[in-house]
C-alpha cells in the first residue's frame, strides 16, 4: 500500500466537514409521477426533475428520490447529465410516502438514472455520462441507484485519445486543473453503459488537480468499453487519482481486444499518481486481461486484496493483468492458475452462481480465509451490509460464519482380495461420506466404490465425512490389496453321451473344486455337476481351485449330446370304459426296434407292447422309443390311452294325469345323441333333449327309456311313469235362499285343493267352502286338484230370488225341545238395514225384543218356561231395498 496518506487526509477532510454542516441539512423530495412539483421540501411538493433537486440543494442536504426512471435534461442534446452537488446525500428506492430514510425499499421501489434520451434504444443519441461530478464537488453520496444507458463515444472510433466525453459512460468524475473532485457510491448497480474509457465508470484528470471514488456493496454489471469495461482512471499532466472500493461485485463486463476488461488505470507522466485498491470483491466471468496499469513514472498502485476471481466452464489459465506496472493479487482465491503470492485456488462454493446468488456456505474455503486488513481500509460491512469480520476475514464479498470441521471417519482396510476374485463395496464409519480417488482435490461420490480385481498389487482410497452443521472432514486412506490367484485346475472331457441316457458326474484334479454354468459370475457349488442329456448339442461347464484363499481362472469342460433317431410314429387311441382294447401300436423305421415306457424319462423299457385296461375313466400315457441297428435311442413318442365314460344319463317328469300333458326333459344337453321310448300309445311333442310333452289318454304305468350317446360311449335311464285318473270334484246343492245382500256358503268336494273363479264376492278363493255375499246373480266354476296333481272342475249358477223381501210370521210355535218349530222368528230372505220384532204378554209387559234378523223367541222368560197361551208381536223393519216394513198380530204358544 503505497503513498496512501494524501487520499485518506483528503476523505477523512470531507467527511469532517460532512458532519459539521448536517445539523443545516434539509431533506428533498423527488417524485417523477408528481404531477403538481413544488419546493421539494415534501412528497406532496417534491420536485418531478431530479436536477432541479440537485440545484436546490446544499452542503450536507439530503435528497429522496422516488421510484421510476429519471433522465437528464440538460445541457441540451448528448452532453445532458445529471450534475452533483458536493456533500449531498442521495438516496434511491422509495415509493412517496416514507417519513424515515429507514424504510426505503430499492429492490421493491428501484431508481433509475437513465441516459436513453434520444430514440429508445438507440444508443446513437444516448447522453455521454448519466452523472457527472466536476468542479471541485467534494464527495456526493449516491445509494442504491440503478445507472444505465451511458455512451461516452465522443469522436470514436476516429479518434480513442482520451477526453472527459469519451470516459466514463455511466459516471463520469472529472477534475480540472487545481480542482479536487470526488465521489462515494454504495450499493449502487452500474449496468449496459459504454465509454471508450471505462464503460460504467471513468475518472479525468488533466493539470494538478485531484479525481477520488469509491464506496462498497455496488455492482458493475454488462458494461463495455475499448480501455476498462467498468472502471478507467485517466491521469496526465500531475493528476493525483485514487480507486477504493471494497466489496462489490463485477460481472461480465467487456473490453475490445486486449484492453482490461474491468480496471484500465493510465499515468502519462512522472508527476501524475494513480492508487487503485480492490478489497473483497468478486470478478465473475471477466475477460483477461481484466486490468491494465500503464506509467510512465513511479506514482502508482494497483492492488487487489482477499477477492475472488472466478469463471463458469474452464477455469482461467492466467493473463489477469497486463501493462507496463505490476497489479498486485493477493489474499485471493483465483480460479485456474493463480498469481505468485498467498492465492488459492479452490472453488468457493457458490449458492447460485448461475442465478445470480454469490453467497458462500459456511465451509466454503474462502471463509476466514482472508487476510485481517484494517476496516479503514476496507469498510465495515460486507455487501449485505453485515459486519464484515465473524471470525476472521473472509475471501469475497460476503462474510460467513466458519462452520467446525470434524474428524476423519473410521475406515478399516478389508482383507486381500484373490485376482478376478469378487469384491465388497468399501465401508466407513461416518455421517455423509464421500469417497475419492485422491488424497486432495477431486471429486467425491457418496456411494462407496466396489474395487476392481482385475489386477494385482494395492490401490488407496479415500473417504471423508460431513456430519450435520460441519464442513467436510480430512480423508481417511482405504488400501485395498490383490493378490495372484491360483491355476486352473486339470479338466477330463468324458466321451459323448447319447440324448436321453444317464449320464455321470464330471471330474477334474485339483483343491477347492467349484463347479460353474458360465465362465464369469454366477455361484460355483462343490458338487460336480452330472450333465442333462435331454437336448442333443454341447453343454459348458466350468470348474476353478481355490489355493491359498484365492481362486483360480475357470477351466471349460466341454459336454457333447449327441441326437438319438427321430421318434417313431404312434397313434393315441380311444376307448369307452369296458371295451376290450388291443395291444397299443407304434411304425419303427426300418431295422429298428420299439422299446416300450411308463415314464417320459428314466424307467426300463420293454419290447413288448402294453394292453392298456378299461375299467374305469381316465387317461393312461405311454412312451414308445425306437432303437437303430446302431446309433442312440431316439426319443419317446407319447402315447395317451383315453378311456371315456358312458354318460350319465338322467331325465325330470311333471306329474302324469289322464288325458293331460306331462313334461319330461333330459338333465343334460349339448353335443349328444338323444333315443327316446315313451312305452305305449301317446301323443308326443318336442325333439333332442326336451322339453317334450306326452299324453297318455288312460291312466296306467309306462315304461320311458332315454338313450344318450356322446364321444362314442352310450348311456341309459329308464323310469316307470304313473298316470293317475283325474278327480271327481263337484258343489254341494245351496240350503240358502239366493237373496241379495244375503251371505251363503258355497261348499265343493272330490279333491284335496280348490281354486274358485272368478275370486268376485268371495270370502277366500282358495278354499273348498268360501262365504259369498250376494250382489248380483253370478256363476263359479271351482277347479280341484287331488294329491297326485290332477285336476277336475265343477260349475254353480248363483240366481237372486224375486221374493227375497217378503217378511212372513207364523201364528203359533212349540217350544218343547223336538227340533221343530221351537223358536219363533220372522222368515225372510232379506238382509234389512234395520231391523225390530217385540213380544208382549196378555198383560203388556215385554217378554222378548231383538234387532237381529236371525235370532228369534225361544219361550223363555227369565229363563223359565212361559205359559201357554196367546202373546202380541210388533215387527218393524227397514228392508235391503230400503222399504219400510210395520207388522203386528198374536202368536200361539203351544206346548
Amino acid at each position: 500500500m503505497i503513498a496512501k496518506t494524501p487520499r485518506i487526509l483528503t476523505i477523512l477532510i470531507i467527511i469532517l466537514v460532512s458532519f459539521e454542516c448536517k445539523s443545516l441539512a434539509v431533506t428533498r423530495y423527488v417524485n417523477i409521477t408528481n404531477p403538481t412539483p413544488g419546493a421539494g421540501t415534501s412528497w406532496a411538493t417534491a420536485f418531478n426533475n431530479l436536477q432541479s433537486a440537485m440545484n436546490a440543494a446544499n452542503f450536507g442536504d439530503h435528497i429522496w428520490v422516488a421510484q421510476g426512471t429519471y433522465k437528464p435534461n440538460s445541457p441540451v442534446g448528448r452532453s445532458a447529465t445529471f450534475l452533483l452537488h458536493g456533500g449531498t446525500f442521495i438516496y434511491a428506492g422509495f415509493n412517496g410516502t416514507e417519513t424515515a430514510e429507514t424504510q426505503r425499499n430499492p429492490a421493491i421501489y428501484p431508481t433509475i438514472l437513465s441516459g436513453d434520451i434520444g430514440v429508445p434504444g438507440d444508443r446513437a443519441d444516448n447522453c455521454y455520462h448519466v452523472v457527472t461530478i466536476e468542479n471541485g464537488i467534494s464527495n456526493p453520496l449516491l445509494y442504491d441507484f440503478i445507472i444505465r444507458d451511458g455512451q461516452a463515444d465522443a469522436g470514436y472510433p476516429a479518434s480513442s485519445v482520451a477526453v472527459p466525453d469519451n470516459t466514463g459512460g455511466g459516471v463520469l468524475v472529472l477534475a480540472h486543473p487545481g480542482e479536487i473532485t470526488a465521489l462515494s457510491m454504495y450499493n449502487c448497480t452500474l449496468t449496459n453503459n459504454f465509454a471508450v474509457y471505462g464503460g460504467a465508470l471513468g475518472a479525468f484528470g488533466d493539470g494538478g488537480q485531484q479525481t477520488n471514488h469509491g464506496g462498497s456493496g455496488n455492482i458493475f454489471n454488462g458494461n463495455q468499453a475499448v480501455y476498462g469495461g467498468a472502471i478507467a482512471n485517466i491521469a496526465s499532466g500531475g493528476n493525483w487519482a485514487a480507486i477504493n472500493y471494497s466489496s462489490c461485485i463485477f460481472i461480465n463486463n467487456n473490453a475490445s481486444g486486449s484492453n482490461a476488461s474491468v480496471v484500465y488505470q493510465s499515468i502519462d507522466n512522472g508527476a501524475s499518481n494513480c492508487m487503485t485498491y480492490l478489497y473483497n470483491c468478486l470478478f465473475y466471468d471477466e475477460a483477461v486481461p481484466m486490468f491494465t496499469s500503464l506509467t510512465t513514472g513511479t506514482g502508482y498502485s494497483f492492488s487487489l486484496y482477499n477477492c475472488i476471481i472466478w469463471k463458469s466452464g474452464s477455469p482461467y489459465t492466467g493473463g489477469y493483468a497486463d501493462g507496463n506496472s505490476p497489479v498486485v493479487i493477493d489474499q485471493s482465491d483465483v480460479g485456474g492458475t493463480p498469481p505468485s503470492g498467498s492465492n488459492i485456488d479452490a472453488d468457493p462454493m457458490f449458492v447460485n452462481a448461475a442465478g445470480g446468488d454469490f453467497h458462500v456456505p459456511p465451509c466454503s474455503p474462502v471463509v476466514d480465509a482472508g487476510f485481517p486488513w484494517t476496516f479503514a481500509n476496507m469498510g465495515e460491512t460486507d455487501f449485505d451490509k453485515n459486519n464484515r469480520v465473524q471470525g476472521s476475514m473472509d475471501i469475497g464479498p460476503y462474510e460467513q460464519v466458519k462452520g467446525t470441521v470434524s474428524a476423519a471417519p473410521t475406515a478399516t482396510a478389508p482383507a486381500p482380495y484373490c485376482q478376478n476374485g469378487p469384491a465388497s463395496q468399501l465401508t466407513a464409519t461416518g455421517s455423509n461420506l464421500l469417497w475419492y480417488t485422491v488424497s486432495t482435490g477431486g471429486t467425491g461420490v457418496s456411494t462407496a466404490p466396489t474395487p476392481s480385481t482385475a489386477s494385482i498389487g494395492s490401490t488407496t482410497y479415500y473417504v471423508s465425512q460431513t456430519p450435520a452443521s460441519s464442513c467436510e472432514s480430512p480423508r481417511a486412506p482405504v488400501t485395498v490389496t490383490v493378490n495372484a490367484g491360483a491355476a486352473a485346475p486339470t479338466v477330463s472331457t468324458p466321451a459323448p453321451y447319447c440324448q436321453n441316457v444317464v449320464a455321470l458326474p464330471l471330474t477334474a484334479t485339483g483343491s477347492g473344486l467349484l463347479w460353474y454354468t458360465a465362465a464369469t459370475g454366477g455361484t460355483g457349488v462343490s458338487v460336480a455337476p452330472t450333465p442333462a442329456t435331454a437336448s442333443a448339442g454341447t453343454i459348458d461347464y466350468y470348474v476353478s481351485q481355490t489355493l491359498s484363499g484365492c481362486e483360480s481362472p475357470r477351466a471349460p469342460v466341454t459336454v457333447t449330446i449327441k441326437a438319438g433317431a427321430a421318434a417313431p410314429v404312434a397313434p393315441s387311441p380311444s376307448y369307452c370304459v369296458g371295451d376290450a382294447a388291443p395291444a397299443l401300436t407304434a411304425t419303427a423305421a426300418s431295422g429298428a426296434s420299439l422299446i416300450w415306457y411308463t415314464v417320459a424319462s428314466g424307467g426300463t423299457g420293454d419290447p413288448v407292447a402294453p394292453v392298456p385296461p378299461t375299467s374305469s375313466a381316465g387317461t393312461i400315457s405311454y412312451f414308445v422309443s425306437q432303437l437303430p441297428a446302431t446309433g442312440c435311442e431316439s426319443q419317446r413318442r407319447e402315447v395317451d390311452v383315453s378311456v371315456r365314460a358312458a354318460p350319465a344319463v338322467q331325465f325330470s317328469w311333471s306329474n302324469a294325469c289322464e288325458g293331460k300333458a306331462t313334461v319330461i326333459t333330459a338333465a343334460t344337453s349339448g353335443g349328444a345323441q338323444y333315443s327316446w321310448d315313451f312305452g305305449g300309445s301317446a301323443t308326443v311333442t318336442g325333439s333332442g333333449a326336451g322339453p317334450y310333452e306326452v299324453e297318455w289318454t288312460s291312466g296306467n304305468a309306462y315304461m320311458v327309456t332315454l338313450k344318450e350317446t356322446s364321444g362314442g360311449c352310450q348311456g341309459q335311464a329308464q323310469h316307470l311313469i304313473t298316470v293317475n285318473p283325474n278327480p271327481k270334484v263337484g258343489i254341494a246343492p245351496l240350503a240358502s235362499s239366493l237373496c241379495s245382500g244375503n251371505t251363503i256358503s258355497l261348499e265343493a268336494y272330490g279333491a284335496s285343493s280348490y281354486q274358485w273363479s272368478p275370486a268376485t264376492g268371495l270370502s277366500n278363493a282358495g278354499i273348498a267352502d268360501p262365504a259369498v255375499r250376494l250382489q248380483n246373480s253370478i256363476q263359479y266354476t271351482v277347479t280341484g286338484t287331488d294329491d297326485n296333481g290332477c285336476t277336475a272342475s265343477a260349475q254353480v249358477t248363483l240366481d237372486i230370488s224375486p221374493d227375497c223381501l217378503v217378511y212372513s210370521i207364523p201364528d203359533a210355535f212349540t217350544p218343547n225341545g223336538d227340533g221343530n218349530n221351537d223358536v219363533f222368528r220372522v222368515k225372510t230372505g232379506d238382509d234389512p238395514k234395520g231391523f225390530s220384532l217385540i213380544v208382549f204378554n196378555r198383560y203388556g209387559a215385554k217378554v222378548f225384543e231383538t234387532s237381529n234378523v236371525g235370532i228369534g223367541w225361544d219361550g223363555m222368560i227369565g229363563g223359565n218356561s212361559a205359559p201357554v197361551g196367546t202373546y202380541v208381536y210388533v215387527l218393524q223393519a227397514t228392508t235391503s231395498a230400503g222399504i219400510l216394513v210395520r207388522k203386528q198380530g198374536t202368536i200361539l204358544l203351544v206346548r
